[in-house]
């Protein structure tokens, strides 16, 4: 019996743990990104470090993320899951411009599926 707990309990994390390492982005996370007054700092601690980050001379900065969505559930199917159909992809690229005072001057995003 405490070998099933022990495996249930393993694997129960490694589910959170996936799901918590997959940084999603959130429609609700793209509304609180408001011009002038969310900092380069905001972003960082709500979406992670950008995956690019260009600086230009007067110290403006472009910074860049791309996340995954959410894999379907066919794709945690063991043996099954890849035939029950074509895997759905989404991501989202999300570039915003900061200005040289730290603060967002404007951002763009695109939802991508495939």
């Amino acid at each position: 019996m405490k070998i099933n707990q022990l495996i249930f309990t393993v694997l129960g994390s490694l589910c959170l743990a996936s799901h918590a390492s997959s940084s999603q982005i959130e429609q609700q996370d793209l509304n609180e990104i408001k011009a002038g007054i969310t900092t380069e700092i905001d972003l960082a601690h709500r979406f992670g470090p950008p995956d690019t980050r260009v600086v230009d001379t007067r110290g403006n900065r472009l910074l860049h993320w791309t996340k995954l969505g959410a894999p379907p559930l066919r794709g945690y199917l063991p043996i099954i899951g890849p035939w029950l159909g074509v895997q759905d992809v989404s991501w989202l690229d999300l570039w915003v411009q900061v200005r040289a005072n730290g603060r967002v001057e404007d951002y763009m995003y695109k939802i991508h599926q495939r």
